[in-house]
């Protein structure tokens, strides 16, 4: 497997307003910009969805003062990044179903299309994912894990392993 250039972090950011934080870094940026998407869509699912209204504070971080900016219902654009970005934003997660995100004071659910930015020109790349479950919590997935650490092919198989 080639090296990822691309790790998130996922945290429950606030367990009684039922938001996630999701921290994203990408690497090896060349091109001074990056365009991101939330899926309209869900595996196995043919409803359009409006994952996007529930991501809130989007922010971008990095050498030479990048921004972003929400271009489109669900997509936004990152300018003026070169080399490494992190991206950081929070998901509210209101309800427990297979295609939405939960939190409750006893357990997370996570729908990885309402909750995982893509990045177009690194959909076919590697994917880390770190996740840090509060104390006593476990976490299930179909992703493997290596060192604390989980890891998917690419994009869509992120997608697919919730």
């Amino acid at each position: 497997m080639s090296a990822s250039r691309q790790r998130l972090r996922l945290e429950i950011a606030d367990q009684a307003a039922r938001h996630f934080l999701v921290r994203q870094r990408v690497t090896g940026i060349e091109s001074g910009s990056l365009e991101l998407f939330l899926p309209i869509w869900a595996p196995g699912s043919y409803t359009v969805r409006d994952y996007a209204g529930f991501v809130v504070d989007v922010a971008v971080t990095g050498p030479g003062s990048p921004t972003v900016e929400k271009v489109e219902s669900s997509r936004w654009t990152v300018s003026g990044c070169k080399g490494d970005v992190e991206l950081e934003y929070r998901v509210f997660a209101p309800e427990l179903g297979v295609r939405s995100n939960d939190i409750s004071d006893q357990h997370a659910f996570v729908h990885p299309p309402a909750t995982f930015l893509g990045v177009e020109g690194f959909l076919d790349q590697p994917v880390e994912l770190e996740v840090a479950a509060p104390d006593g919590w476990r976490v299930f997935t179909a992703l493997t894990e290596r060192d604390g650490v989980f890891h998917a092919e690419n994009y869509d198989r992120l997608m697919d392993c919730p």
